[in-house]
């Protein structure tokens, strides 16, 4: 019985060895839970990782990446950024809410580099003038003198512009020094100077040219400070 006895108390000290040799020595002695700290931010009620912002983020999209929009998107841009639109893109604009600005561009054309003679009975001509992408031309046409007494109802200025086909448009509409179809500022009571023929038209095509005929019995000098100016 007694043999029986040790037989068990020496198995059991040998199995008691092995378990305390197979844990590690800093384990061996410790008593209280091991306390892993959650550096992920690891949600316990459905398993999900949290991450937030740290610094300022620069994301940057390269290849052939697609961003889709959900929901209601605020973006703002600050300071002077270049926007590329590229390809062929379709840009919606919401007329009601929104308003596009394009400064106004303006282009001047001087008609005749010197002052011109007009003969009586005669006709002259302006340089054809590439109006495309504006919309207004305003016309001031000069003399160096004229006769006293002079009816100045009888100097004209044609207006013709281009067709599509290339041809001149015959007579479009006209102005005279004595009575401009429309003044520079229509409806204000503007008053040309005695010198001057000024009026502004639509621009109807690309080209736009000037033809002054002089069906008055006195020969006239226009000036060279005769202008178009186009506006958009």
């Amino acid at each position: 019985m007694n043999k029986t006895i040790n037989c068990m108390t020496f198995t059991a000290c040998i199995i008691a060895a092995a378990v305390h040799g197979a844990i590690p020595a800093w384990a061996q002695g410790r008593t209280t839970p091991v306390e892993v700290t959650n550096l992920l931010g690891i949600d316990p009620s459905n398993n999900t990782v949290k991450a937030q912002q740290l610094g300022t983020w620069s994301v940057s999209l390269s290849g052939t990446a697609a961003v889709t929009q959900s929901g209601s998107w605020n973006v703002g841009i600050t300071g002077t950024p270049n926007v590329n639109v590229a390809n062929t893109p379709t840009v919606n604009i919401n007329a009601t809410n929104n308003i596009v600005k394009a400064p106004t561009q303006r282009n001047s054309v001087m008609l005749w580099n010197t002052d011109q003679s007009w003969p009586a009975g005669q006709y002259l001509w302006g340089p054809w003038i590439d109006c495309a992408g504006y919309k207004e031309a305003r016309v001031t046409i000069q003399l160096v003198s004229y006769v006293g007494g002079m009816d100045m109802t009888q100097l004209e200025v044609i207006v013709r512009f281009g067709a599509p086909d290339g041809s001149i448009v015959a007579w479009t509409g006209h102005a005279t020094f004595g009575t401009p179809a429309h003044s520079l500022t229509d409806q204000s009571g503007f008053t040309n100077n005695s010198f001057t023929c000024s009026f502004t038209i639509p621009v109807m095509s690309d080209t736009l040219l000037l033809q002054l005929y002089n069906s008055s019995p006195y020969g006239v000098d226009i000036s060279r400070g005769s202008w178009v100016y186009l506006v958009n």
